[in-house]
C-alpha cells in the first residue's frame, strides 16, 4: 500500500498562458502517516522527444510530511527557450509532475501541450524566427495520466503485485487500469519488438495516429521521423473538422500536411486522398508531387481551400499515370467559372490522361466542357461527379451517360437535373447521386400543436436545403400524394406585405408545412412508401402562455 495518496492536481493562472510564464499547480495529497523524510516533487519539462538531453527537470522539497490532508501550491520557472531545439518549440510535447520518496518515484502525472502561435497568421505561416512573446502555451488538462509506483516506505514493505494507472484523479469516476509494474523499472514493452514489426504495425495507421505515436517512445519517434514510406495517403474530413486536442490543433493542419508528406514514399505513392484539408497550399502540394507525383494513380483534393487553379499545371506536369482525379470546389475556381477558361482546363486534363483516365470529379462544369469530357475519356470512365454544375440539365446528363458505356457512378449533386430524369439514368448507371429525387433527401417530420397540423423539413445528402432551392425541384413530382408545401411564413417570419422597405427578407427556411389528417407515424409511413431515403420524427414541444402571461 502506498502512505501517500494523490488526491488531485490543479492548473492555476491562465490556461493557454504565455510560453515565458511560471508553472503554477495546486496540489492535494494525503499521507496516512508522519514520515520521516521530505517529498521531492520534480517538473519535467520534455523539450524533445529525440533525445532526453533537452528534458529540462526542476525539483522542489516539500516537507514535514505529517498524517492527514496537505495541500500546497507549485510554481516552477518556464523552461528555458535557448535548450529546447528549434523544430521542437510549435507543437505537441509532455509535461511530466512526479513525487519521489527516499528517491523512489511513486506516482507520476503526465500531460499534453500544446504550443502555438497566438496570431492566427503566425499558426498559418510561422515567422522565420520564433518569437518566444507570441507563444501560447496550453496544457491539456482533460485527461492527465496517473502512473502509481510501489515502492519502499517508512517500516512498510514493498506490494510486490501491481501499480496502476488511472486517467483523472481519485473522485473523478474514470476508470482505473490495472497493469502490472517492476517495483525497480518499468518494462518499454515496445522495446521487445522489433524496429521492422513496429513499422509494419505503424502503417496500419491514420496520419492523425502516427502523429500521437510520435510521443510514445523514444524508438517510436525516431521509427516515424525516418519516415514510414507510405504508399497510400487519406486525410478525410472527420480529420479537420474536429482536432482532437491530443493530437493537432486545426491552425495545426500545415503542419500535419507536411507530416503527411515526409511519411510518403519517393516515386512510390499510388493514391493520395485530402479532401477538405485546409493546411494543403499549392506550394505544399507541388512539394508533395514532386516527392511522389511520378507513380501517383489517384489524386483527391476537392474542396481544399487553400489550392488554387493554378496547382492544375503542377498536376499535369508531375503525375504523368493519373487514372483518378477529383478537383471539385477546391480553392479559387474563377477559371472554372468562366466558360472558355474552363473548357481549356478541361482540354488540358483530358488530353493529358486520355489513355489513363478512369474516374473524375470537376464541379461549374459547362456543357461545352462535359461534351469534351464525354468525346475524350468518356468510353473510359467508370467514375464521375459534377456537383454545383448548374449548366448541367436534363439533355446534357442523358447524353453523357450514353457516351460513358462503362460507367458506374454518376454524381449530379446540385445540377438542374429532375427527379424523372435521375431514375432513367439509374437503370443504367449503377450509382447516381442528385439532390432532387426521393432517395437522396432525407425528411424530418415535426409533431406540431397548432393547425394546419404537422410540420416536415427536406434535408439534402450533404446540407439543409429548403425545397424551394433544390435545383430541378418538382413538387408535384417530389412529394408524396397528399403533402403539398404551403405559402404561409413560418411562426417566426413578417409576411412580405406587413414587412419594411429597409427590412431585409428573412433567410431561407428549411421548414415546409403540409396538411395531414392523422398522427406522425402515418406521415412517416407516407413519405416511405413514396422512396424518401430517410424518414425521422422529432416532437416539437411548444410553448405557450397562460392568461398571466407566465409560461407553461
Amino acid at each position: 500500500m502506498s502512505c501517500v495518496e494523490l488526491l488531485d492536481v490543479k492548473v492555476l493562472g491562465d490556461n493557454p498562458a504565455p510560453f515565458n510564464s511560471p508553472f503554477l499547480f495546486d496540489i492535494s495529497y494525503e499521507c496516512i502517516t508522519d514520515l520521516q523524510s521530505d517529498l521531492e516533487w520534480k517538473l519535467t519539462y520534455v523539450g524533445s522527444a529525440e533525445s532526453n538531453d533537452y528534458d529540462q527537470v526542476n525539483e522542489v522539497l516539500v516537507g514535514p510530511v505529517e498524517q492527514g490532508k496537505s495541500r500546497f501550491t507549485l510554481e516552477i520557472d518556464p523552461p528555458q527557450a535557448d535548450r529546447i531545439p528549434k523544430d521542437d518549440v510549435l507543437g505537441v510535447t509532455i509535461l511530466l509532475l512526479t513525487c519521489s520518496y527516499n528517491r523512489e518515484e511513486f506516482v507520476r502525472v503526465g500531460y499534453y501541450v500544446n504550443n502555438y502561435y497566438d496570431a492566427p497568421e503566425w499558426r498559418e505561416a510561422p515567422p522565420p524566427q520564433i518569437d518566444f512573446s507570441h507563444i501560447l502555451r496550453h496544457i491539456l488538462t482533460d485527461a492527465p495520466r496517473v502512473t502509481r509506483f510501489p515502492i519502499k516506505w517508512d517500516g512498510v514493505p514493498i506490494d510486490g503485485n501491481a501499480g496502476s494507472a488511472t486517467v483523472g484523479f481519485p473522485g473523478d469516476g474514470m476508470e482505473t487500469v490495472q497493469a502490472a509494474v517492476d517495483p525497480v523499472e518499468l518494462v518499454d514493452y515496445g522495446k521487445l519488438l522489433s524496429v521492422d514489426i513496429v513499422r509494419n504495425v505503424l502503417r496500419f495507421l491514420d496520419l492523425n495516429e502516427l502523429a500521437v505515436c510520435r510521443r510514445v517512445s523514444r524508438e517510436w519517434y525516431a521509427i516515424i521521423k525516418d519516415g514510414l514510406k507510405l504508399t497510400a495517403i487519406e486525410m478525410d474530413a472527420g480529420l479537420y473538422d474536429g482536432y482532437s486536442e491530443l493530437s493537432v490543433q486545426r491552425t495545426d493542419a500545415a503542419a500535419l500536411v507536411q507530416f503527411a508528406v515526409d511519411q510518403s514514399a519517393p516515386d512510390a505513392v499510388q493514391s493520395i486522398v485530402a479532401p477538405f484539408c485546409p493546411g494543403l497550399t499549392d506550394a505544399v502540394l507541388s512539394q508533395w508531387l514532386h516527392r511522389s507525383g511520378k507513380t501517383l494513380r489517384r489524386l483527391d483534393l476537392g474542396w481544399c481551400p487553400d489550392v488554387s487553379v493554378s496547382s492544375v499545371n503542377t498536376i499535369l506536369e508531375r503525375c504523368p499515370v493519373l487514372e483518378d482525379l477529383r478537383l471539385a470546389c477546391f480553392g479559387n475556381q474563377s477559371a472554372m467559372l468562366n466558360e472558355q477558361d474552363g473548357v481549356q482546363l478541361v482540354s488540358q486534363i483530358v488530353s493529358k490522361y486520355k489513355d489513363t483516365l478512369t474516374g473524375i470529379q470537376l464541379s461549374d462544369v459547362s456543357l461545352a466542357s462535359l461534351r469534351l469530357i464525354a468525346e475524350t475519356v468518356g468510353p473510359r470512365l467508370r467514375y464521375a461527379s459534377f456537383p454545383y454544375s448548374e449548366h448541367v440539365n436534363d439533355a446534357s446528363a442523358v447524353e453523357f451517360a450514353k457516351a460513358c458505356g462503362r460507367l458506374e457512378h454518376l454524381g449530379l449533386e446540385f445540377c438542374d437535373v429532375t427527379c424523372g430524369t435521375v431514375r432513367e439514368l439509374r437503370k443504367t448507371v449503377r450509382t447516381v447521386r442528385s439532390s432532387v429525387t426521393p432517395e437522396d433527401i432525407h425528411v424530418t417530420i415535426m409533431a406540431a400543436c397548432e393547425p394546419p397540423g404537422l410540420r416536415f423539413r427536406l434535408i439534402g445528402w450533404r446540407e439543409d436545403l429548403p425545397a424551394s432551392e433544390i435545383m430541378g425541384f418538382d413538387e408535384d413530382q417530389l412529394l408524396p400524394d397528399g403533402v403539398k408545401l404551403l405559402d404561409e411564413p413560418a411562426d417566426d417570419e413578417t409576411p412580405a406585405a406587413d414587412r419594411d422597405a429597409d427590412q431585409p427578407p428573412p433567410e431561407a427556411d428549411t421548414e415546409g408545412r403540409f396538411i395531414f389528417e392523422g398522427d406522425p407515424q402515418k406521415a412517416q409511413q407516407l413519405f416511405k412508401s413514396a422512396g424518401f431515403g430517410m424518414v425521422t420524427i422529432d416532437t416539437v414541444t411548444e410553448v405557450e402562455e397562460d392568461d398571466d402571461g407566465e409560461e407553461s
